[in-house]
């Protein structure tokens, strides 16, 4: 059951060049929720573990990027009501248990030419991606400033206790490691 409703993954925004006011510059101060609350403070979960012990970070150009493993225990976090449903935070779940699933979230320092297109490859295999829009996440300008939300769903799960590489269609890539976090 546990194996199930384990991987996914966030995607959390943190300033590229310099901390704008009320924003993260470490795993230590992001936010815990996707909605928020933005008190930097890290929240335990049931089981005492932080979203920052599941969490990786990745530049690309005039966006910094985190990403985090979602799983039973960080679903409770990532997902709160009232932010979301509770539909949403049980849907995360039980796809992330079906297939790699990324949730996108970053604030661009510069007037940005956005992209969705976003692909892992893992021991060879390049496993593509499909955008789900939740706020500006959309192929297309995107202003300075104006956060962005949106999940990608990938075709295919991937073994976290293996290193990765996702790629951007813009042209950059970021390996990734997860095996501390024992697949969860």
């Amino acid at each position: 059951m546990k194996k199930f409703l384990s991987t996914a993954f966030i995607l959390i925004a943190v300033p590229m060049m310099a901390k704008a006011p009320g924003m993260p510059t470490s795993a230590a101060e992001t936010p815990q929720s996707i909605g928020g609350s933005g008190s930097g403070a890290p929240q335990p979960t049931a089981t005492g573990l932080t979203l920052a012990k599941y969490m990786q970070f990745a530049k690309y150009d005039g966006i910094t990027l985190s990403f985090v493993v979602v799983n039973a225990e960080t679903a409770e976090l990532l997902f709160p009501a009232p932010a979301f449903p509770p539909a949403t935070k049980y849907a995360m779940r039980a796809r992330s248990g079906l297939t790699t699933v990324l949730f996108v979230q970053g604030t661009p320092q510069k007037d940005l030419d956005f992209s969705t297109t976003f692909s892992i490859t893992q021991d060879g295999e390049t496993i593509t991606s499909t955008p789900s829009n939740i706020r500006n996440f959309k192929a297309g300008p995107v202003p300075n400033g104006q956060r962005i939300d949106g999940v990608l769903i990938f075709s295919k799960k991937i073994d976290l206790t293996k290193p990765f590489k996702l790629q951007y269609e813009k042209g950059a890539e970021k390996e990734l490691n997860f095996a501390d976090t024992k697949g969860k």
